[in-house]
């Protein structure tokens, strides 16, 4: 969670945000795995999607690079303060890229550990060596992901921080 300052007042945020967003969708797991499918037509790289509310707000955008999957939810709570707004902005995973981690990870130690039991004369054994490796393996490749998500995050950050004209307050003024 990022704490952010502006001079801008809460409507006037929530203004500049509704013009950023060129499709208004609910945060919901049909509405995302239905723009991860019209992706690959192309339909939402062009897109920034998300809802504005009174005080706060969500988007996110599709990256293009990783195959439009492991983008991150931007959400924000917006805090009036004396004479100061506070942003806090918080990032996730959406939810259909936390469900193909998941799906894919799981199959992968199941592949793995099933392939490494033998049974002799009713007997289970497992190669510990191998299911080792094969979890290194598993969580090698689920590093994919994860790189996808930081780096689409710090961009999408980044050009919030810009385009809201944004400073970023130190943890010694964060609003209690």
């Amino acid at each position: 969670m990022k704490y952010y300052s502006t001079s801008d007042d809460a409507e006037t945020v929530i203004e500049k945000i509704n013009k950023l967003i060129t499709v208004k969708v609910e945060n919901k797991f049909l509405t995302h795995l239905n723009h991860i499918i019209r992706f690959f037509n192309n339909y939402a790289n062009e897109h920034i999607l998300g809802k504005t509310y009174l005080n706060s707000f969500f988007i996110w955008h599709y990256n293009f690079i990783w195959g439009g999957i492991f983008y991150p939810i931007i959400s924000c709570n917006i805090i009036n303060e004396k004479d100061s707004t506070i942003l806090q902005i918080k990032t996730r995973l959406n939810i259909c890229g936390k469900l193909i981690s998941l799906i894919m990870f799981i199959g992968l130690m199941v592949a793995v550990i099933s392939s490494n039991i033998e049974k002799i004369n009713n007997e289970i054994y497992f190669n510990f060596k191998n299911i080792l490796l094969g979890l290194i393996v598993s969580i090698l490749f689920q590093s994919v992901p994860i790189a996808a998500y930081n780096l689409t995050r710090s961009q999408t950050i980044k050009f919030i921080e810009e385009y809201l004209a944004l400073e970023k307050i130190s943890d010694k003024t964060k609003p209690s």
